[in-house]
């Protein structure tokens, strides 16, 4: 049995996400806060995560719509 794997234009859409997910975790804030504070901030680093995978979405539906 033979494996091939084809660097081809889904490394662009890959390279994409890992770029977007390594912004957003080197953006998370990772300060020491309690209270309603931890929630807030649990909250916006959620919300940055969720940005990086909404903008990986997109770079993987326009490489299928391409290809």
């Amino acid at each position: 049995m033979t494996i091939n794997i084809v660097l081809g234009w889904w490394v662009i859409p890959a390279a994409v996400t890992a770029i977007a997910l390594l912004i957003s975790a080197w953006r998370s804030d990772r300060s020491y806060s309690h209270g309603l504070g931890a929630v807030g901030q649990a909250m916006a680093n959620a919300f940055i995560f969720l940005i990086a995978i909404v903008i990986s979405l997109i770079a993987w539906l326009i490489w299928s719509l391409a290809a």
